[in-house]
């Protein structure tokens, strides 16, 4: 990938998620009792993030949110650069 199309793509990414999306957090505990929360976009199906925190799981979805969406760009290219 050229710079030209790696900074296309990242300017498309951040288009994304500039749109506005639905998060729910909820609490759960691991195999040893030990609580922790997660954090899920609604629009983006598998597209979660957990932590110690409810705060920390929200601030890490961020960055999930990125890699989702480029990931579905990226398999969703078909030769030209733009989503079918």
């Amino acid at each position: 990938m050229s710079k030209n199309e790696e900074l296309k793509s990242k300017q498309e990414i951040e288009k994304y998620l500039e749109r506005p999306y639905t998060f729910t957090v909820s609490e759960d505990t691991d195999e040893d009792g030990k609580p922790y929360f997660y954090a899920q976009v609604n629009e983006l199906p598998g597209c979660i993030s957990d932590d110690k925190t409810a705060e920390d799981a929200l601030r890490n979805i961020k960055d999930v949110m990125y890699d989702w969406i480029e990931t579905t760009l990226l398999s969703s290219c078909r030769g030209n650069g733009r989503v079918k």
